[in-house]
């Protein structure tokens, strides 16, 4: 969603709706749990990305994904890279 003066609010990876500001620390919070949104690993290099420069985020819950390529069933195929 691209608000009206023009910067990019929120993106949509995986089928999730991410919340920009959040991640980048604009809307500055100490922790985001993005558990069980079936993110994989491009949507994990996105995320790594834009929160590289988020001062204040400690804590990002990424647990029940399949970054890995490996759901939470052990279902998929594992990849490293």
């Amino acid at each position: 969603y691209v608000s009206g003066s023009g910067v990019l609010k929120t993106l949509n990876l995986d089928a999730n709706e991410l919340d920009l500001p959040k991640l980048r620390g604009t809307d500055p919070v100490e922790s985001l749990d993005l558990s069980r949104k079936s993110l994989g690993p491009a949507s994990a290099i996105v995320i790594a990305s834009l929160i590289a420069g988020n001062a204040v985020l400690t804590t990002v819950d990424l647990t029940c994904n399949t970054i890995c390529g490996i759901d939470v069933d052990g279902a998929g195929e594992y990849d490293a890279s």
